[in-house]
This record gives structure tokens, C-alpha cells and sequence, in this order.
């Protein structure tokens, strides 16, 4: 019975069906999987805590809707995160007046078309390497994975920047392995990019990045090709962002790169332990770096800008630089698992490491069989090092590392691969 179950799903999985019919079954299926999620997760988890959705996404968007534009609620102008976000809101907002429907309905139905978008996006990516089996595989792992799961619970800013995310980062490996006219691939993969940077500032860096790995990977085409297809990206980024830095400059008369979260949310992770912000668990770190992080603490009201910050960072690491580097230590291993609260990590580890595992022997496998799909391994984990790095770099949380789950699933049909192939010779003939 389980071996002919098996081989009706490898049919379907291998059959010349229509990639739409798969793409469409794979966005059904994490609409259904995300449904049956909410479905089942206990209502002690099911409360709302964003912070940051309650005191200025919600209002900012809010103002959008009535007329009033991107200020907060004291007539300051909402700088402290990039516009994307509240401007979806207000969208959703504006939608369920117009229908008469729940707010809440409204955007449950917007999280399930995003997660349907990015688990089909990460299908038809994979599917572009390994075949239709392999785009299964990938999407399966990224829309089971408990942690994206999480994020759809509640109003989350990645929900919506995975879809733009990864639909930049689709274009962007069609254009490059596109042998006639790339240019207008690549462009709109920029804008989309540069969307990705309105939502999460994070992002800040994806343009540069998609540049450098189209210069090193695009070998089939000179160089200087290569350099005018990678502006193509770098123009299409600074396209998609430009009207918010004009209004931005008109309302402060200062050049505001996206947002001026980036020092606060620095000094969030500088002192994390030692502040409780009246929600945060104890998160047990070295005496030495409860130390550290109270003398940040102490010095919070000299840190008011990078240059300031990165200053007395650099005054700690000449006094005692073993202690600074264990806080950094301890800030990147808190990238995989940390949480804003403190509160379920041990439970994160244990899942984690079992994710880890997995990807990690995925990219062992790969990396035996890189020849065959050259600038794989150097396209996935040179963006997982970038958001591990601006991740260490402020509060170090595992929800600012969700979005690469979806990169590293292109990993795993590889070690599903190399797992079927040993199993078929050790089974008894």
C-alpha cells in the first residue's frame, strides 16, 4: 500500500503535466497547510506580539488611509521603518471598508495569497535547477517549515517582503541564464528589489549583492556586459526607492537612507539582556558580557548616530576586546534562534538543529555536484551571510532570518537526491 501511494506521488512529481498544474497545486496546498496551521495552534500563541505593528505600522497606515499621509500619531514624519509596509496596510485597510468585510478577515486572506505567492515562487525557482520533483521538494520544505508558519500568525512585515523578495531574486537567475536581451529581467528584478528594501530595510544591500554574483557568476558573457546588466539592477533598485528618499529629504531636509530604525534597533542589540523593554524573559549571556551590555547601557545617550555607535564599539573592543567578541559571538548564534521576548528558545534550538542538519548536508551534496549547477552554492549562501551579518549586526532575532528558508530549500532536492540514490543500492535485489 505505502510503496504504491509512492509511486502514484514520484508520477505525478515526474510526469510531463503543465507547469502551471503544478504551480497552482503547490499554491493550494500552502494556502491549505498555513489554514490547518492556524487551525491547530493553541490560543495561548495565537495573541498578537508585534510590538512595532501596534505603535507604528498600524497607525502610520492608518494616517495613509484618512488622508494625513506618512506621519505618526504626534505629527512626526514616520521615518523610523520604510513605507511598504503601512502602505500595504492601509490597502488592506481600505479594501475591507469597501467590502464590508473584517479588518482581520481581510488580512488573513492577504497572508494566505503571499504564502501561496512565495511557497510558488520557490517552486518555480527550483524547478529552473532540478526539474518539477525538485521544485516540489524545495517548496514543500520552505512551506512547512514551523518558522515562516509562525511569522503568518499575526501582522508580520516579512509575510509580504518574502513574496517580493524572492520574485526579485526568480528574475533575477532567469536574466542572468538568459542568453538574448537579459537587460529587461534584470531591470525589474532591481525595482522588485528595490520594493523589498520599502518593506525591510534589511534589504538595503540585495541590489550590490545581485550585482557582485552577476559578475562572478555570468562567465558566459564579458565583463563589461556583465558591469551594464548589473547597472541595470543598481538603476532599477534606485528607481523603486527614489520617490520615498525625495519625500523623505522634503521632510527633513536630510538624506535618509529608507529609515532611521538602523541606530535604535544597533543599541537594542548592543544591550538586549540587560534591558527587559517590560516584556522580555531573563536571557542568561557571561557575567562579563552582562557587563558589557550595561556599560552600553550607560553610554546609550552618546550613541545617536552609526558613526557614534561604531565609535564606542570600537573604544570596548581596544579595552576588552576578548568580551566584544564573545557579545558578537553570541549575538550571531542568536540569529537562528533568538527571540524578541526570550521566551521558547530552547524549543527553537531543537528544531533549529534539526533544519540546520538538513541544510547542512544539503549543501555538502551540493557542493560534490557544483559542476553541473555552477554559482548555486555562492547565489544562496552569499545572501544567508549577508542577512546573518546585518542580523548580528542589530537585534539579533531568527524572524530577521526567515526569508532565506526559502533560498536554502533550493538546496534540499540535492539531499533528497543523494538519499534515494544510496538507498537504491543498498536495497536488496
Amino acid at each position: 500500500m505505502i510503496n504504491n501511494s509512492y509511486s502514484r506521488v514520484l508520477r505525478f512529481l515526474t510526469e510531463r503535466k503543465p507547469l502551471l498544474l503544478h504551480a497552482t497545486g503547490v499554491f493550494l496546498l500552502s494556502i491549505a497547510i498555513t489554514i490547518l496551521f492556524w487551525r491547530y495552534l493553541p490560543a495561548s500563541f495565537q495573541q498578537n506580539d508585534n510590538s512595532d505593528y501596534t505603535t507604528i505600522y498600524e497607525p502610520v497606515a492608518r494616517n495613509i488611509l484618512n488622508g494625513a499621509g506618512f506621519f505618526l500619531t504626534n505629527g512626526a514624519p514616520a521615518l523610523n521603518y520604510p513605507p511598504g509596509f503601512p502602505i500595504i496596510l492601509a490597502g488592506i485597510f481600505w479594501l475591507a471598508r469597501a467590502l464590508g468585510l473584517p479588518e482581520s478577515l481581510v488580512y488573513s486572506a492577504f497572508t494566505l495569497l503571499c504564502m501561496g505567492l512565495s511557497s510558488m515562487l520557490i517552486f518555480l525557482f527550483s524547478v529552473q535547477i532540478w526539474g518539477i520533483r525538485g521544485g516540489w521538494l524545495s517548496a514543500l520544505f520552505f512551506m512547512t517549515y514551523p518558522f515562516v508558519l509562525w511569522l503568518t500568525k499575526q501582522p508580520n512585515s516579512e509575510i509580504p517582503y518574502m513574496v517580493v523578495f524572492y520574485a526579485s531574486l526568480y528574475l533575477f537567475w532567469l536574466g542572468m541564464h538568459k542568453q538574448k536581451k537579459p537587460g529587461w529581467l534584470l531591470l525589474i528584478s532591481g525595482i522588485l528589489a528595490g520594493f523589498a528594501m520599502l518593506i525591510r530595510p534589511i534589504a538595503v544591500g540585495m541590489g550590490l549583492i545581485l550585482f557582485v554574483i552577476l559578475l562572478i557568476i555570468d562567465k558566459k558573457r564579458p565583463m563589461i556586459l556583465r558591469f551594464l546588466l548589473g547597472l541595470a539592477i543598481l538603476f532599477g533598485s534606485f528607481l523603486a526607492i527614489l520617490p520615498w528618499e525625495v519625500w523623505a529629504y522634503q521632510n527633513t531636509g536630510q538624506l535618509v537612507l529608507l529609515s532611521t530604525g538602523s541606530v535604535p534597533s544597533i543599541r537594542d542589540g548592543l544591550t538586549f539582556a540587560v534591558e527587559s523593554k517590560n516584556y522580555r524573559q531573563n536571557i542568561v549571556i557571561p557575567a562579563d558580557v552582562v557587563h558589557l551590555q550595561n556599560e552600553f547601557v550607560a553610554e546609550n545617550a552618546s550613541m545617536n548616530s552609526l558613526g557614534e555607535v561604531i565609535g564606542t564599539v570600537k573604544k570596548h573592543l581596544i579595552q576588552e576586546p576578548l568580551t566584544v567578541i564573545k557579545l558578537f559571538l553570541i549575538k550571531s548564534a542568536r540569529s537562528w534562534y533568538g527571540t524578541d521576548t526570550g521566551s521558547m528558545e530552547p524549543d527553537i534550538i531543537a528544531i533549529q538543529l534539526v533544519y540546520i542538519l538538513f541544510i547542512l548536508l544539503a549543501t555538502v551534496f551540493v557542493w560534490h555536484n557544483r559542476s553541473s549547477i555552477p554559482g548555486l552554492l555562492l547565489f544562496v549562501w552569499g545572501f544567508v551571510f549577508y542577512f546573518w551579518l546585518m542580523t548580528t549586526m542589530v537585534l539579533s532575532i531568527l524572524r530577521y532570518m526567515v526569508p532565506v528558508i526559502g533560498l536554502l530549500a533550493l538546496l534540499i532536492p540535492e539531499f533528497v537526491n543523494v538519499l534515494l540514490r544510496r538507498l537504491s543500492l543498498t536495497r536488496p535485489r
